[in-house]
């Protein structure tokens, strides 16, 4: 609770400073629209729609496993992998066609906003990919009764926005935001990976996707989704 409320916070502060720094130039318009491009994807393919169904089917599998968390750590390598089939040639489409998608999401008519607005939807676009699968972690060490990680974890994305905010506005402009962004979703993964790999957890892929247990999850997905 304690994580949450300061997360919170921080984001209220988040909001403040691109306002302050950003406001008067219209940019603080862009970024917020264009950010919640990925922000709306994040909720399908991570905290939101995919960890709804996750949890429940991991937990399931931890507790059926009498000699040891093997079933889970299929299941978890197949929501990863799964993950991979799904984004990586998502971000690749929304790179290549990244201006026709901010021309139909966001119809700028300002030409100087619509130029930032794409150059800005395919610097932070790959946010979703870090965060999808710090976003497996968290619900894997949720799962097996970690807590304090994953509840740390989202406070270091709200630090490294506006840290890097602060720090490169004047060189960087709105596209400090962008970097603190990419590097808050790494650094949310490389927080939970050691808790995560010591749980004897890995990252094999594995594209069996007809097996029961993941069709199960798939379908407890979908209604979510």
């Amino acid at each position: 609770m304690g994580c949450t409320l300061f997360s919170r916070l921080l984001g209220f502060v988040r909001i403040a400073l691109i306002g302050a720094l950003f406001g008067a130039s219209g940019n603080a318009d862009v970024w917020n629209a264009v950010f919640t491009i990925p922000n709306n994807l994040r909720k399908l393919m991570a905290e939101g729609a995919l960890s709804s169904a996750f949890i429940p089917s991991l937990s399931a599998s931890i507790m059926a496993d009498r000699s040891g968390p093997s079933s889970a750590r299929v299941l978890t390598r197949k929501v990863i992998s799964f993950q991979l089939v799904i984004l990586l040639p998502v971000i690749g489409l929304a790179l290549i066609f990244s201006r026709q998608i901010i021309g139909l999401l966001l119809p700028f008519p300002d030409p100087e906003k619509l130029k930032v607005s794409v150059a800005l939807f395919q610097w932070i676009f790959a946010y979703v990919f870090f965060i999808s699968i710090s976003a497996v972690l968290m619900a894997v060490l949720n799962s097996n009764n970690v807590f304090v990680i994953p509840a740390l974890t989202p406070l270091l994305f709200s630090i490294s926005v506006i840290s890097s905010t602060l720090f490169l506005h004047r060189h960087l402009g709105i596209f400090s935001m962008a970097v603190g962004v990419l590097v808050g979703g790494v650094t949310q993964i490389f927080f939970q990976l050691p808790r995560f790999l010591g749980l004897g957890y890995d990252f094999k892929i594995d594209l069996r996707f007809k097996e029961e247990s993941f069709q199960r999850l798939l379908k407890q997905w979908v209604p979510i989704l």
